[in-house]
């Protein structure tokens, strides 16, 4: 669930020294960590009005980008409000900026910058289905991946390289290591030093099923299931896990490459038949980045770029942002979000946006500014959340 908007307190938040910076210095870039509830989106408006108030010019070189349309509206409809009072002039720049989501705003750039016979697919779930139906998984290209096809059904593994901007890339430096050799020798010999009853047989239950799991796997071709050990003790499932560790690289390996080289597949597929995704817009913007033609028109054209939930966003639309910025020395860049409220977890990985923070912070690019202060919660209940809560996160801090 999105952020709801909140009243902000009578007294001084112990974060307003940041707040402050990110609403007033609007010649600074920042890179913002804002948890739940701390009113992001009443900073995002007041950074813009500060804007309008001081730059108005730069309005029509402003661009907000959010997650959803509906976000977008709504954070559009705030700077409206916020800005009721201001004049006319202020009220028409303001509707020359943009507000929405970066795959609609890499579909405008494509129908301003190029002539498309494509039809952008909002769902692209028919089409979808055609293209694994004409597949043919006996051909060369998918001989490497017959083992693979017994764990993974294409569908899944369609989605494995989504959204890293491979849709389009080539395959050819993505190998994997070879066969992989099972030696469950150690599994079987196990014997717990203490002789608990239900320890040696959990054991015993375990050990049959990866017999039978063993013989189906090396006489057969049938698909089957990856084999799970929950108990036996920590010794015999640590040794479990540690026998099958290079089996399930292997299989990982072989699932990247594979689900890269359908998306190339997919993508080939869509353009034969006149379509795009919302995923090719990325791509298909990020190379017209780099025509002489759409150079010539952002470098008249400086951008003030704002980046909402910026926790979800995918390597490839990452990219084509900094390919933007990078157009205009005096563009500007903010970003907005909270790898703990990462909810894409399957498109977007929280690692990415954690790196490139650390490389805007690092590089100078940005500054690094914490919003803390919760307006959902009383003071005692946030206190022994942050007590509680780092116990349980890893090191990308997530749940475990």
């Amino acid at each position: 669930m999105r952020e709801q908007r909140v009243a902000l307190p009578f007294s001084t938040p112990s974060d307003a020294e940041a707040r402050r910076r990110f609403r007033d210095e609007i010649e600074r870039d920042f890179s913002v960590t804002a948890p739940a509830g701390v009113g992001k989106t009443h900073a995002l408006v007041e950074r813009i009005a500060t804007l309008a108030e001081r730059q108005p010019r730069r309005l029509p070189g402003l661009v907000v980008i959010t997650y959803t349309k509906k976000a977008a509206n709504s954070l559009k409809q705030r700077v409206y409000e916020r800005l009721y009072r201001g004049d006319d002039v202020v009220r028409t720049l303001l509707n020359q900026s943009f507000f929405g989501t970066i795959h609609s705003f890499c579909w405008q750039l494509i129908q301003k910058f190029e002539e498309t016979p494509y039809e952008l697919l909002k769902d692209d779930t028919e089409v979808r289905e055609r293209f694994l139906a004409s597949l043919n998984l006996e051909e060369p290209d998918f001989a490497r991946f017959q083992n693979l096809f017994r764990f993974l059904d294409v569908d899944e593994l369609l989605d494995v390289a989504k959204g890293d901007g491979s849709a389009t890339d080539d395959t050819d430096d993505i190998t994997n290591e070879g066969g992989c050799v099972l030696k469950t020798s150690e599994i079987f010999a196990y014997q717990p030093k203490r002789k608990d009853p239900r320890v040696l047989k959990n054991i015993e239950a375990t050990t049959k099923v990866l017999r039978q799991w063993l013989s189906v796997y090396q006489n057969t071709q049938r698909p089957l299931e990856l084999p799970a050990c929950e108990k036996g003790g920590k010794e015999f499932t640590d040794i479990f896990h540690e026998t099958f560790r290079p089996f399930y690289r292997q299989l990982h390996a072989e699932a990247t490459a594979c689900g890269r080289l359908l998306q190339q597949r997919y993508a080939e597929f869509r353009r034969e038949y006149g379509y795009f995704t919302y995923d090719d817009c990325i791509v298909f913007a990020q190379r017209i980045l780099e025509t002489d033609e759409i150079k010539t028109f952002y470098q008249k054209k400086p951008l003030y770029i704002l980046l909402d939930e910026a926790q979800d966003t995918d390597r490839a639309q990452f990219r084509f942002l900094q390919t933007l910025i990078a157009l205009h020395p005096h563009n500007r860049f903010s970003m907005v979000g909270d790898p703990q409220q990462s909810i894409y977890g399957t498109r977007a990985d929280v690692r990415d946006y954690a790196e490139l923070h650390q490389s805007l912070v690092q590089s100078k690019r940005c500054e690094e500014l914490v919003f803390s202060e919760t307006f959902r919660c009383p003071p005692k209940v946030v206190s022994e959340l942050k007590v509680r809560f780092p116990k349980i996160f890893n090191d990308s801090k997530q749940v475990k």
